[in-house]
């Protein structure tokens, strides 16, 4: 089977269409789950109608692969490797989207890293792996990273330090003074910008508001207080980053609007 569909075109095309649910229906997406399940169903939904979703049998040697057995367990370990591994099935187990997924580098298992949702690149490049009962894949099986973020109550977002006067800095200054960490998104950022650099798969960003504190929408730029300076901040973060994290592609999402401040992704 010739896949058509990399895990970067089947993301962006899901992407395109949940944004636009957001943007005409922001009512119906009370948390971030919901913005990942609708995003998740969507990329399986157009992988099953092209017959790309699971992987064609016998790609793999090994389907799952054994990396370090739970203490006292190992006995059920290997007998969920063969099973897994020798079962006669006319499709193969694996299918090339998941979420909450743990990631490591080369057998390397002394990160902890996970993402929101990945979809698998064909061909796989090896088989999952099966670390004390946590299902990990390699870094390099990846096509498209994605994490999510959703701000329902935040109204000034980014902060800045009390220090900074927003009102008569410029641009350029701001975006030295923004801080992304309390947020959790910087980690997001960062692991994202090492996913893609040096490499061809492609990582996202989603980041979904309630009130559109980067005021990109009309109606936040009239509704929301202090909107000149929450419009000159977004400007600074658009700013910080296509400096710090060119290599991720960033979609934000605000209920009467949708756009992508930075494009990795040509």
């Amino acid at each position: 089977m010739t896949y058509d569909y990399s895990g970067a075109e089947v993301t962006e095309t899901a992407l395109e269409e949940v944004a636009a649910d957001f943007k005409d229906n922001p009512v119906d997406f009370f948390l971030e789950s919901d913005i990942q399940s609708r995003l998740y169903e969507t990329v399986r939904r157009i992988l099953r109608e092209n017959d790309e979703l699971r992987y064609p049998p016998n790609v793999f040697e090994n389907t799952v692969r054994i990396a370090e057995e739970t203490v006292g367990a190992g006995s059920y370990d290997d007998w969920f490797a063969e099973y897994t591994n020798s079962k006669p099935v006319k499709d193969c187990h694996l299918t090339r989207v998941h979420t909450e997924t743990w990631l490591s580098e080369e057998w390397d298992y002394s990160n902890d890293n996970k993402l929101d949702m990945v979809v698998l690149d064909y061909p796989g490049y090896r088989p999952v792996q099966l670390f004390k009962g946590r299902r990990r894949i390699e870094e390099s099986a990846i096509g498209a990273a994605i994490e999510l973020k959703y701000l329902a109550r935040d109204a000034a977002f980014p902060r800045l330090p009390r220090s900074v006067d927003a009102k008569s800095a410029s641009v350029d200054s701001l975006a030295n003074d923004i801080k992304l960490d309390s947020s959790g998104i910087e980690k997001d950022l960062k692991s994202l910008q090492k996913i893609s650099e040096g490499h061809k798969r492609e990582s996202y960003f989603v980041l979904a508001t309630m009130y559109d504190p980067l005021c990109r929408g009309e109606h936040a730029k009239r509704h929301l207080s202090n909107a000149q300076v929450k419009e000159k901040t977004g400007d600074a973060l658009v700013q910080l980053v296509r400096d710090e994290f060119p290599k991720v592609n960033f979609l934000y999402l605000y209920p009467d609007g949708k756009e992508w401040l930075n494009r990795a992704r040509e």
